[in-house]
């Protein structure tokens, strides 16, 4: 387990009465002797990331679901909506401490989040999150119960500085979303990109209450930059490429966060000419390819009719190694949150999926291959090496133009 001291981010009374109920505990035996494993997801259904939520909980169900069919082990999941909303996420989250879970998956939020790491930690029940990507998660004081299978967005931001700078513009002007998303994307970019020896013509912050942004985009028009970068979520930002269209600025070279990662994106934006943003880049967290990968996205295409969605295989890993450890807590006698490190180690036996199971159950070490490769977490639970991809729009939705493979 990282080590890193909790905070007292809520109430004394509060905390009491969640540690009454919370505690994350071994996993119990069935009447039959199999292992269950009762895991939470908290992921949003309703808001902003709906879209986003309904992509991850389906990968997450799909791990329960392989898990169960073994008939190895007996895993229950049970679904909270964050509601992208952190009074909705703090409610919800209390739920699932109230109602016994070992662990939980979620959210895809950082707002969400920030506001629910302190009370999964005070509650001992260990939290995984498909994304959540801000940086201040790194350094967090969450006593060693948060984990995510998605890398911080410091690493996306220097990656796609990299990009920007490796197609040959020596400027950028970028526009970002201010929020704990965005920013610190905005800031490991513009730090990585002058450190190449790019020149950062404009730096744009935007509030995605507002309805329109024609200061912003004129600001964009006002420089030479021939390439601008664009930071934010795909609901709150089409109207700035409306906007930007009417200024002629779709002529220059535009890149993206992962917050773009859409292939509805070009319609929903542009609906009168989706196309003039097919030649539009991004980068975003990826998955690489190998047995593992292809098992994960047969399995998807097989029971759910159709290819995975935006950060379903950080999903799947979380769930997956939540309901190891809870299977060696079981065996162990140990807290779910305890075994995190043993079915994630280099240098335990490698496996995929439900052939892990069996491996579990004989208190062997694990070295897990997801769908996101081969899952090891650093003494922040950050995985160790991220996969991001470099991808652009296309008629045919979303192309992949390149894996890269962090941290080696």
């Amino acid at each position: 387990m990282h080590k890193k001291a909790v905070l007292s981010g809520i109430g004394a009374l509060g905390v009491a009465a969640l540690l009454l109920t919370g505690c994350s505990g071994a996993t119990s035996e069935g009447s039959d002797g199999t292992p269950e494993v009762t895991l939470g997801a908290l992921l949003p259904q309703t808001g902003d990331l709906a879209a986003l939520g309904a992509s991850t909980l389906e990968a997450a169900q799909l791990a329960v679901d392989l898990a169960n069919e073994s008939g190895d082990v007996a895993v229950t999941l049970e679904v909270q909506d964050s509601g992208t909303d952190p009074s909705i996420a703090q409610t919800a989250i209390q739920t699932l401490i109230g109602d016994g879970v070992q662990g939980i998956v979620g959210d895809v939020s950082t707002t969400v989040c920030l506001s629910v790491v302190d009370i999964a930690a005070q509650s001992e029940v260990p939290m995984m999150a498909p994304a959540c990507t801000s940086p201040q998660l790194s350094d967090y004081d969450d006593g060693g119960y948060f984990y995510r299978t998605a890398a911080s967005s410091s690493e996306q931001g220097r990656a796609l500085a990299q990009l920007v700078w490796d197609d040959g513009n020596t400027s950028a002007a970028v526009l970002g979303i201010n929020d704990n998303y965005g920013q610190p994307i905005v800031s490991t970019f513009v730090e990585a990109y002058e450190e190449l020896g790019g020149e950062i013509d404009a730096e744009i912050g935007y509030d995605p209450a507002a309805r329109t942004f024609a200061a912003e985009t004129q600001r964009l028009a006002a420089t030479d930059a021939p390439a601008i970068v664009l930071i934010g979520l795909e609901d709150t930002s089409a109207a700035i490429v409306n906007d930007a269209a009417q200024r002629g600025l779709l002529e220059r070279q535009w890149y993206m966060g992962d917050g773009f990662r859409s292939a509805d994106f070009p319609s929903l934006a542009l609906a009168s000419d989706p196309s003039a943003l097919y030649t539009w880049r991004g980068i975003g967290t990826g998955s690489p390819t190998g047995e593992a990968n292809d098992a994960f996205a047969a399995a998807f295409e097989e029971n759910l009719g159709k290819a995975p969605g935006s950060f379903a295989a950080q999903a799947y890993d979380a769930t997956w190694i939540e309901i190891l450890a809870g299977i060696r807590a079981e065996q162990e006698g140990t807290d779910l949150v305890d075994e995190i490190a043993n079915v994630t180690d280099p240098e335990g036996t490698s496996c995929i999926a439900e052939e892990c199971i069996a491996l579990a159950l004989d208190g062997e070490s694990l070295a897990y291959d997801g769908a996101t490769g081969a899952v090891e977490f650093n003494e922040d639970g950050d995985p160790v090496r991220p996969v991001y991809e470099v991808w652009q729009f296309s008629a045919e939705g979303l192309t992949t133009i390149e894996t890269i493979v962090g941290g080696e």
